[in-house]
């Protein structure tokens, strides 16, 4: 699959990417090379996922790529602030 065909968007607010992609179908019979195969299904169309992502998320630093029809997104984590330990008065 191109990688023209597919789309990868971030919502931030959301905190979740979402993969969207489409295959068509080809100009010829898509049965043919599945007559021995009876219950295997040609899927075309528009398919759609959505990922939910931990809030640690740097969305400004997402990257997608895709080579041999493997997609590959990286999402850094936002690292944390140190953490100091903080007195809490007992009453």
């Amino acid at each position: 699959m191109p990688k023209e065909d597919i789309s990868v968007k971030c919502f931030p607010k959301d905190s979740s990417i979402q993969i969207e992609f489409e295959r068509k179908q080809p100009d010829e019979n898509p049965w043919k090379n599945l007559s021995n195969r009876p219950w295997m299904v040609p899927k075309y169309g528009l398919h759609k996922r959505t990922i939910r992502l931990v809030k640690e998320v740097d969305s400004s630093n997402l990257k997608a790529a895709c080579a041999n029809g493997v997609l590959t997104i990286t999402i850094p984590l936002v690292k944390p602030a140190a953490e100091e330990s903080i007195d809490i008065a007992v009453e």
